[in-house]
């Protein structure tokens, strides 16, 4: 919990988001603030509400760190707010949002109304930018990919008011404006330009609009003819002058100048000279609008000006590595999708796909799998019915796991076209996990994690329960499969089922196995010490890094299931993940049954004990069990750990599956497990070849 700060002063603070994004304090003097907190005040204000949770903000603000280090990052960026603005932010921890009086002018252009003086104020405001300037803090590569979200977004927004605003035909002084806030908005805007010189025409400031011009074309020579053809608006040239106008230097490059008139001749009255322009025009416009029509209708495709968003859209026709296809790691692989233009209107040559984003194993993901490309041109145009092969070279991760990467089709000036009715498509593909040599005799290091049974627990006579021991691969081989936990009892003790004392499949270096045996307790009270001992496939021993721990005591007597400890509340069970068989992304036959396991602890923050009930629950996602539920009857002290099985069996196609399961307690509420709502089965089905079902 944050400390006291002073309340929330009447007058309000400023947040500007464009151009050089500051916060200025309720009198006017800026507030000093670093740039990680400038960007937290930033994404708190235009966020959406499910994304301002403290994980995805600290994810953003820093990256890749522990929950704890992004906590206490989290914590001393908001101080640092507390303390320069007194009352902007809410009192608690969690509460990610501004409670004090703040005026933003993102606000302003979500509140701006059709008239023409809001929207050429909102058009200003879009002109400077979107954190225009900003540096990013180090390691804030998330909060950066999300501000180019937005400002593209923004970006896409001021172009269409603009337009918008253009086509309106408003006066002469309204033109010049939207001209200069088009040219500082992009400087080699042409259509900004010529709207500027539109409107400096109109009002009879010929050399400011030839001046304005000529610096133009300078920058732009393409913008040659279109600006002569606005200055020659207002001095038409004759047929007879012509030649003399194209002899006289009018053709030169950067020179757009009107025409001039013949020597001697006096300017004609207005009405004179403004009837053959208006003719002209009027006849030109047929024209053009007849030859535009007929080329509709013969090639099937809308003019320009009729291609709002429902006339550009994409169909999928094919791609290569569908799906889910399993690589290795680090294999480099080329995507390639079969895009159809599946509207009624061409594509321009400035079409291009973006990369949206990617995840991993289901988690927002800072990488890539493209290889330094984050955007394919489509480079020339495509009428309505043809196909684009769009090629983009990847190359897997190194680590295990799920990858999809996310890709949109967007039009030139940055519009979504939406493919198959969606906004994004995905390249997604499994890596596999790396072959990881065994462990010799002797090169094999454990280490200790935790026991199933609470040591200062007694039990009934005559109680079945788990014994066992997590243990941690801490070599850099993989243990073999057949690696065994011996526990050796006392006597009085009766073994129920021993198949979990051995590990079905290697423990790769750094995974955690969990390995169990149910036993009947003897029936004479007493404090029992049964040890341990780790074996690798052939009975060599297993080196430990703690040996002192290698034993698990139990007491017998009269039952105290809760001991010292008192119940948990609902709510504040607090389960932790320890370990699982069956790793994640595991290739399994298709059809073959397989056994999923889950060994979890009671790490409950207020120290307090599972009542019986709890269950592990089915929640989603592919069939690969019979579903249903499995109920823990028994209390669970603090730092015990207990183990849920389900038995699996894959598909009979190959491909890519998960099941998760959910916990929940004795009132039916779930439960997070280690900050995740679900745990899961994730395999690879594949079909085995002829060589693997000869070996088998």
């Amino acid at each position: 919990m944050d400390s006291d700060f002073p309340g929330a002063p009447e007058s309000r603070y400023t947040l500007r988001v464009f151009g050089t994004p500051r916060l200025v304090a309720p009198g006017g003097e800026p507030v000093r603030l670093s740039a990680r907190a400038l960007a937290y005040l930033v994404y708190v204000h235009l966020a959406r509400d499910g994304e301002r949770t403290s994980t995805a903000i600290a994810a953003k603000l820093w990256g890749s760190k522990s929950a704890r280090s992004l906590q206490d990052s989290l914590h001393h960026v908001r101080r640092e707010i507390q303390v320069a603005a007194p009352g902007l932010l809410g009192r608690y921890q969690r509460d990610h949002r501004l409670v004090g009086r703040v005026e933003c002018d993102a606000d302003r252009i979500a509140l701006a109304s059709p008239a023409a003086g809001d929207r050429l104020a909102a058009l200003e405001v879009l002109a400077d930018g979107f954190l225009r300037g900003f540096e990013d803090p180090p390691g804030a590569q998330r909060f950066a990919r999300w501000a180019q979200e937005q400002r593209q977004g923004y970006d896409a927004m001021f172009r269409e008011q603009w337009a918008e605003a253009a086509e309106a035909a408003p006066a002469p002084e309204r033109l010049v404006a939207l001209g200069e806030t088009g040219l500082r908005f992009d400087a080699a805007w042409v259509e900004a330009a010529r709207l500027l010189v539109r409107g400096l025409v109109r009002m009879g400031r010929m050399d400011e609009a030839e001046e304005r011009a000529q610096r133009f074309v300078s920058a732009a020579p393409q913008a040659r003819t279109v600006l002569r053809e606005e200055l020659n608006a207002a001095h038409p040239p004759s047929p007879a002058n012509d030649a003399a106008a194209a002899g006289d230097g009018a053709g030169r490059s950067g020179d757009v100048r009107p025409a001039p008139m013949p020597p001697g001749a006096a300017n004609p009255p207005s009405s004179i000279r403004r009837r053959p322009r208006w003719r002209w025009a009027a006849a030109a416009a047929v024209l053009a609008l007849a030859l535009v029509a007929m080329r509709a209708i013969s090639q099937r495709v809308l003019p320009s000006a009729a291609c709002g968003e429902r006339g550009y859209a994409a169909r999928s026709a094919g791609q290569d590595y569908q799906p889910g296809t399993a690589v290795r790691p680090g294999q480099p692989f080329t995507k390639g999708w079969r895009l159809r233009n599946g509207g009624a209107c061409a594509w321009s040559p400035g079409f291009y796909l973006r990369m949206e984003g990617a995840r991993r194993d289901g988690m927002p993901w800072d990488g890539h799998l493209s290889r330094s490309q984050a955007q394919v041109r489509l480079g020339h145009g495509l009428a309505p019915g043809a196909d684009w092969q769009a090629v983009v070279p990847m190359q897997a991760p190194i680590a295990p796991g799920s990858y999809e990467e996310f890709w949109s089709l967007r039009r030139a000036d940055g519009s979504l076209v939406e493919t198959d009715g969606a906004a994004t498509f995905a390249a997604s593909v499994v890596v596999l996990p790396a072959r990881v040599a065994e462990c010799r005799p002797g090169e094999a290091r454990s280490g200790y994690v935790a026991v199933t049974v609470d040591a200062g627990r007694t039990f009934s006579p005559g109680d079945t329960v788990e014994l066992g021991m997590s243990l941690r691969n801490r070599g850099d081989c993989a243990w073999p499969a057949g690696s065994r936990l011996s526990l050796r009892l006392p006597a009085g003790f009766t073994v129920v089922d021993s198949s979990h004392t051995r590990a079905g499949e290697p423990v790769p270096p750094r995974h955690i196995f969990t390995y169990t045996q149910r036993v009947v307790l003897p029936a004479a009270p007493g404090r029992y010490v049964v040890p341990t001992t780790l074996a690798g496939r052939g009975g060599e021993r297993i080196a430990a890094d703690s040996p002192g721990v290698r034993a698990i005591r139990v007491s017998v007597g009269r039952r105290d299931d809760y001991g010292k400890y008192r119940v948990c509340r609902p709510g504040e069970l607090g389960p932790r993940f320890v370990s699982e068989t069956i790793q994640d992304n595991a290739v399994v036959p298709v059809g073959g049954a397989f056994e999923k396991r889950w060994t979890l602890t009671n790490a409950s923050p207020g120290l307090c004990a599972w009542a019986p009930g709890v269950t592990l629950n089915r929640a989603g996602g592919d069939s690969l069990s019979a579903g249903g539920r499995i109920r823990l009857d028994r209390v669970v002290l603090p730092g015990e750990v207990v183990t849920f099985s389900v038995p699996m069996r894959a598909p009979r196609s190959a491909g890519v599956y998960r099941e998760d399961w959910d916990f929940r307690d004795w009132t039916g509420r779930t439960m997070n497990i280690s900050q995740t709502a679900t745990i899961w089965a994730l395999i690879v089905a594949q079909a085995e070849t002829e060589r693997q079902r000869k070996t088998n």
